[in-house]
């Protein structure tokens, strides 16, 4: 393998290559037969569940296994032949460098990756067969637009050579995008295994000749990415279009352009901003997404994909939002939230001036007039555009709103109401028992001031006395 021209590599920096190199290359050959074995096993069943529904993807699956079998035997005799040897440093860029066994035909690729990290990786030869696939029996509207989200999450696509070339580290992703694909030959590799810090993946590759009926080239991953989030987020999800619910499907699936699913909520990334999508959205965008997947959502699922199996759990979610409530105080609708912290949970009622809801100047002065102290806040808020701007509010916390309820009882059944709701939509055990403390405080303060008032407010509930 010809080495080209030795770069200069300082002395410090050499003993930091080589140091890394060893560490990562002694621990992935202690791992290694366990990662095949895994792998190995995953496809091995995932190939007999194909079998009868999809017998084309199960003899791409086959292919795979012959493959891994070669990426092993070949990484196995690298890893033994590499920690045996002498080593040469060179430098290939900037933050790159090959270590080359003496005497060798073959090295180990590191580069520096951000906040100090390394990536490590040894490149396999010849690792590769052509497969014909025959794919999923698709609408050519389905087949492209699930096909536009792999596009816009992890493949390449050059139309000039109408070239498709995907690269992914997970072993489902080669069967979940081939399985897109129809009535071509595909050329299926394992070109190198990846030396993680704390995991060892083997590298996959798809190349095959495909000719795209629409143009994706320049920044239109990030145009058409933003482009469904804004649709997403200033409309009504159940407004979505089937297929652009397809193709977001697939880009959720992808590693590149959205990040992982946090609590209740869909993390977007367009245009390098984090745009998120929260609570009853994310779930109806999760049910949407998961009803036009079709047949495709049926290998998804069969592969065990771990996204797809967090989409269906979360579509089957009651979301942690509840109906908003509300108090009315000197005409002025003041909406409950749940405050608090890792001890305990509090009640607050809050009203926000915008340009829509205007609040009387002495709104203060007339809410105390009728038994509510509220406090005057200003809260700043600074807009994508990079302006910054100021509202006014209005808060009350719990003892001020329990003040409240003594003058106006009925405020005790709001209270309740919206707090049994809350209790409802939550599944963590400690969450619960704090709602329920802040529930019998406002019970023993109605029992006190009003008992007869909370006994009726509670028949209504369905709650006991």
């Amino acid at each position: 393998m010809g080495r080209g021209i030795e770069l200069e590599v300082d002395e410090k920096t050499r003993e930091i290559v080589e140091r890394v190199a060893r560490e990562r290359v002694e621990k992935a050959s202690s791992r290694l037969d366990e990662r095949y074995l895994e792998v190995y096993e995953y496809l091995a069943r995932v190939a007999r569940k194909l079998r009868e529904r999809w017998p084309w993807l199960s003899i791409l699956t086959i292919y795979m296994l012959i493959l891994l079998d070669k990426a092993y035997e070949q990484a196995k005799q690298r890893l033994n032949e590499f920690l045996s040897a002498e080593w040469h440093v060179f430098r290939s860029g900037k933050k790159t460098w090959r270590i080359y066994p003496k005497d060798k035909g073959f090295y180990v690729m590191i580069g520096k990756a951000p906040k100090g990290n390394f990536n490590v990786v040894l490149p396999l030869d010849n690792v590769a067969t052509d497969v014909f696939i025959k794919g999923l029996k698709l609408t050519a509207r389905v087949r492209w637009y699930a096909l536009r989200g792999w596009l816009l999450s992890d493949i390449h696509y050059s139309r000039k050579r109408r070239l498709l070339d995907a690269g992914t580290d997970q072993s489902w992703q080669v069967i979940a995008i081939s399985a897109l694909l129809n009535d071509v030959v595909a050329r299926i590799a394992v070109r190198s295994l990846i030396l993680g810090k704390n995991s060892l993946n083997f590298a996959w590759r798809i190349l095959t000749n495909i000719l795209l009926p629409w143009e994706l080239k320049g920044k239109a991953k990030e145009i058409t990415t933003e482009k469904f989030v804004l649709r997403i987020k200033k409309k009504d999800v159940n407004k979505l279009k089937p297929s652009e619910a397809l193709t977001l499907l697939t880009l959720y699936l992808g590693d590149g352009a959205i990040p992982n699913f946090k609590v209740n909520m869909l993390h977007i990334l367009a245009n390098n901003r984090d745009l998120p999508i929260t609570g009853a959205k994310a779930i109806q965008l999760a049910q949407k997404m998961l009803e036009v997947s079709g047949e495709y959502g049926e290998l998804l699922k069969l592969l065990q994909v771990r996204k797809y199996q967090y989409l269906e759990i979360l579509s089957n979610r009651k979301a942690n939002n509840v109906v908003r409530m509300h108090i009315v105080v000197a005409g002025v609708k003041m909406h409950l939230i749940l405050v608090g912290g890792a001890s305990h949970f509090g009640l607050e009622a809050r009203v926000l001036e915008t340009r829509k809801t205007k609040i009387p100047e002495n709104f203060a002065e007339l809410a105390e007039r009728e038994g509510l102290k509220v406090e005057e806040t200003t809260i700043r808020y600074k807009g994508w555009n990079g302006r910054v701007y100021e509202y006014r509010a209005w808060h009350a916390y719990t003892e001020e709103l329990l003040e409240f309820a003594h003058l106006r009882p009925q405020a005790y059944c709001v209270y309740l109401k919206y707090l049994y709701a809350k209790r409802e939509k939550y599944e963590n055990r400690c969450t619960i028992e704090k709602v329920q403390r802040l529930i019998d405080r406002i019970i023993r303060d109605a029992r006190k001031h009003a008992p007869k008032t909370l006994e009726a407010c509670l028949e209504e509930l369905g709650q006991e006395s």
